[in-house]
């Protein structure tokens, strides 16, 4: 794999498939904790380690465990070592590309967010739209907003 296959998966997860804004992942925490972007930008990075390390153990999982003629079956399978150790490698800088990827898109998606309740605290909102009301409308605009980039890369 090429870098520059692995900075488009990077890219795709931050913008094309943003967790948040494109599959509505995290929701619950992203409109509690978006209201200061020092708690948003540490929420953020929280969340780009937790995808990251968890997306790569839960490939060692699912290729190790779940599928079928798995390392940790009872089969001989040592005449596919070296097949094994490139599709680790390939496969650790797609995990990590998309993992990383996708908590930054996150991260960027809360700070935006926290910047702008920032800013609405000195608008004037009105009354029916104040608290989530306004932060769901704002969510919708950001998510179409980063849909535009839909076109550009896709991950399947």
């Amino acid at each position: 794999m090429s870098q520059t296959s692995a900075l488009i998966i990077v890219l795709a997860a931050i913008f094309t498939n943003n967790i948040l804004l494109s599959n509505f992942l995290g929701m619950c925490s992203f409109l509690a904790c978006s209201r200061q972007i020092g708690t948003a930008v540490g929420l953020g990075a929280a969340v780009t380690f937790v995808t990251t390390a968890t997306t790569m153990i839960n490939y060692g999982i699912y290729h190790g465990i779940l599928v079928k003629g798995a390392p940790l079956l009872k089969a001989d399978l040592t005449h596919l070592t070296f097949i094994v150790f490139i599709a680790v490698i390939a496969a650790f800088v797609q995990t990590v590309g998309f993992g990383v990827g996708a908590g930054v898109g996150w991260a960027l998606a809360i700070v935006l967010m926290a910047g702008l309740r920032q800013k609405m605290g000195y608008s004037s909102v009105p009354r029916p739209f104040r608290g989530v009301a306004i932060t769901m409308i704002i969510t919708g605009v950001m998510a179409l907003a980063f849909m535009g980039f839909a076109g550009m890369v896709s991950i399947q």
